[in-house]
This record gives C-alpha cells, sequence and structure tokens, in this order.
C-alpha cells in the first residue's frame, strides 16, 4: 500500500514528502488547486512532486465544490469552525482516501516555528511597546488613517497596555467590541487561555 502526503509546495509538507521518499518506495502526493493564481499553490507542489518522483494527482476547486459542500458541513463539523480551509482541506483527504489509506501532512510547522504572519507582526510592534504611550497614540493614529485591516489592528494593538494585551491584538481573530456583540454577557478571560500562558512562558512581561 503506498503512503501519502498532502502536499502544498511550502516548506512543511515538501520536507516531510521528501523524508517519506527516503524511507517509503511508493510515495503518492495530493494537492489542491485554485483557477485563481493568487490562491493556487499546484504550480508548486507540481515542481516539488516531479523533482522527488512520487505518483502525484491534482484536484481543481471551483464554485460547485463549494456548493456542495455547505449540505454536508455542520455534519462533519457539529460546531462553527473558523478556519477558511476546512472546504479545500475535505476535498484533499477525500482525494487521497480513493488511494491510500495512511496520509501525512505539514500542518503544524507554523505553529511551531511561528511561521504565521502575526508572529511576525509581533516581532515588529514589540520594540515600539517601549516607547511612552502617548508616541504610540500617535503612530496608532497615523496607521489608523491607511486604508488597510492590517494597519488598522496594528495600529489598534499599539493602544495596548500590556505586552500580553498586544499578543491578544495580533493573535485574535475578532476585535474586543466585536466579541461582545458577537456574544454578550460573555466574560472572556484572555488570561485563562492556554495562549496566554504559554505566551507569558516563553515571553514574560
Amino acid at each position: 500500500m503506498p503512503l501519502g502526503f498532502l502536499l502544498s509546495g511550502g516548506i512543511d509538507s515538501s520536507l516531510v514528502t521528501a523524508i517519506g521518499c527516503k524511507l517509503a518506495g511508493d510515495v503518492r502526493t495530493f494537492t489542491i488547486g485554485f483557477h485563481d493564481s493568487n490562491y493556487d499553490e499546484a504550480p508548486h507542489s507540481r515542481q516539488v512532486a516531479a523533482y522527488l518522483g512520487t505518483r502525484h494527482t491534482e484536484l481543481y476547486l471551483d464554485e460547485s465544490h463549494f456548493a456542495d459542500f455547505l449540505d454536508h458541513m455542520a455534519e462533519y463539523y457539529d460546531e462553527p469552525f473558523a478556519d477558511s480551509s476546512l472546504i479545500p482541506m475535505y476535498y484533499l483527504a477525500r482525494m487521497a482516501r480513493e488511494h491510500v489509506t495512511v496520509a501525512l501532512s505539514g500542518d503544524g510547522g507554523d505553529e511551531s516555528f511561528c511561521g504565521y504572519p502575526k508572529y511576525r507582526n509581533l516581532s515588529q510592534l514589540l520594540p515600539a511597546m517601549r516607547l511612552p504611550r502617548s508616541i504610540r497614540s500617535g503612530i496608532a493614529r497615523a496607521l489608523q488613517l491607511i486604508p488597510s485591516n492590517t494597519s488598522h489592528k496594528a495600529g489598534h494593538a499599539l493602544r495596548s497596555t500590556s505586552i500580553d494585551d498586544l499578543v491578544r491584538w495580533l493573535v485574535s481573530i475578532w476585535k474586543p467590541d466585536e466579541l461582545a456583540q458577537l456574544m454578550p454577557g460573555v466574560q472572556m478571560s484572555w488570561e485563562a487561555t492556554q495562549l496566554a500562558s504559554t505566551w507569558r512562558r516563553f515571553c514574560p512581561s
């Protein structure tokens, strides 16, 4: 039975696949593609698969795949799931299951090695926390004049009263006022979360 790999063409999944090729003789790779080149990772995956000599399979998604999945989403996930990749991941897993029973991926690398942009933004903003609050407020006002969601969020983050508060602004999808509207009356305790305790271990205030 061949061993499968969910290959995006990025560093993490490509490295896992390359190691798998050394350890297993028969390797299959699977990739989801999009017709919009801004989101399409299939060309990168194709290059990696050709270089490693895997048996490669691609599936390009369009609007019909998304529409078909909506009827099944609640059945499969059973709860709110704020991950935009859930639909392509479903089709990727279904495609892989037609050929293999075990498939490895590169998930976890960005979490372990701070590969997401939010961690880079955090490292860029941390030095600014040493500035007086009045200066940070001026920088924040300037950032919020830029028509960009990222700039607006950075502006809000610079108004933080502590590093913990800065981290919360940068890693959260929802702003505090948005959470209050979504869940009125629910008290959200950042200090009680696992992320807060982990952050304090590695970067104490």
